[in-house]
């Protein structure tokens, strides 16, 4: 008998599949859902996210549109750069796929597909909450 199996009620823990991208995962003791780690933290910063703006005083708005669906709309080209961007490319990667806001959270922006563009990692990151696309809607 290992000493690093996780038990559940004394029971060893089975893999069941993630609740968020279908990985086989071990349930940690205290874990409430079935995500695995990456999912569950994910899910955590959204939570944190969205309060924190609701806290600023932004409006509490839907669900967050999927990275997809707005990658689909903007023809998967990154909207600070223009080039492609690759759907296939491991999300911590520079030339990753991301979400940008055109009004940042902290400005008052929202999760709504309207202020939502597909950007890389790095052009996201690069730009920060400042930039040309704040200038260019007002």
């Amino acid at each position: 008998m290992g000493t690093n199996v996780r038990r559940l009620n004394g029971v060893p823990a089975q893999p069941e599949p993630c609740g968020g991208c279908g990985a086989l995962t071990v349930r940690g003791r205290n874990q409430e859902g079935r995500f695995c780690e990456a999912c569950a933290r994910s899910r955590r910063r959204a939570k944190d996210r969205r309060a924190a703006a609701v806290r600023r005083g932004a409006a509490a708005a839907g669900p967050r549109p999927l990275l997809e669906d707005v990658a689909l709309r903007d023809g998967w080209r990154c909207h600070l750069c223009t080039q492609p961007v690759d759907p296939a490319m491991h999300f911590q990667h520079r030339d990753a796929a991301t979400l940008d806001h055109l009004v940042p959270v902290s400005a008052g922006g929202t999760d709504e597909a309207s202020n939502l563009a597909l950007a890389h990692r790095g052009c996201n990151s690069r730009r920060g909450t400042g930039g040309l696309v704040q200038l260019a809607l007002i």
